[in-house]
């Protein structure tokens, strides 16, 4: 019960009452399950940054090196800190132990479309993650992203379409409006850019789609 507790509070941003439910499952675990540390890991995040969960999730790898959870939430924690290649040995780290895992699979998936050339790998993994979650907007902007990078625009946009019906996400925004600019299509990829940009201006993506822009109204020219 506490273990469950202390994940809604983390997903509600409740910290105080979370670190409490973490303290009290530890107390109650004569076992020493790793599930509290890895709960722990995602306070310190929260709480201190990346390098205490990443400190705390090392120190559960070292005990056991074949602890998904802690993996997973290292590559989770490499991505989101933007260490793309820490994030893609723990994405493929967790596909050695668990082949069907989709947040692997998906991150790995866009970690090499969004930062190698790996094209053909990248839209492998998100093929599969697609086969396990279909309905996921997170799993089609990969799925479109990867097919950006390929030159397909097309088949993209379909995807990307479909990943910005289901997330508000300010990241497929950008992506679903340079695919709009590389089909030639202004309008609309101006008026998604414009929500992108109203929904979060300092992204990476806001200038790799003005600059995307430029180049596609120089070729139209």
């Amino acid at each position: 019960m506490q273990v469950f507790a202390a994940g809604w509070f983390l997903e509600h941003g409740s910290l105080t009452d979370a670190a409490a439910a973490i303290a009290a499952a530890k107390a109650a675990d004569p076992a020493h399950s790793a599930v509290p540390d890895l709960l722990q890991a995602q306070l310190d995040l929260a709480q201190s940054g990346a390098d205490a969960a990443r400190n705390r999730l090392d120190g559960i790898l070292a005990a056991d090196d074949r602890n998904v959870g802690a993996d997973l939430l290292l590559a989770l924690v490499e991505d989101r800190a933007g260490n793309s290649t820490e994030a893609i040995a723990h994405y493929r780290r967790v596909l050695e132990l668990n082949p069907g895992q989709v947040v692997a699979l998906n991150g790995l998936a866009y970690q090499l479309a969004d930062h190698t050339t790996q094209f053909a790998e990248a839209l492998s993994l998100a093929q599969q993650a697609k086969q396990i979650s279909p309905n996921d907007p997170g799993i089609d902007d990969t799925l479109g992203w990867t097919l950006f990078g390929m030159g397909q625009y097309g088949q993209a946009l379909k995807y990307l379409q479909e990943a910005e019906k289901g997330s508000p996400s300010a990241v497929i925004k950008y992506h679903l409006a340079m695919a709009c600019f590389e089909l030639g299509d202004f309008n609309r990829g101006q008026q998604v850019l414009l929500s992108a940009l109203q929904a979060n201006p300092k992204l990476p993506e806001a200038a790799k789609a003005e600059k995307v822009l430029a180049e596609a109204l120089g070729r139209s020219r």
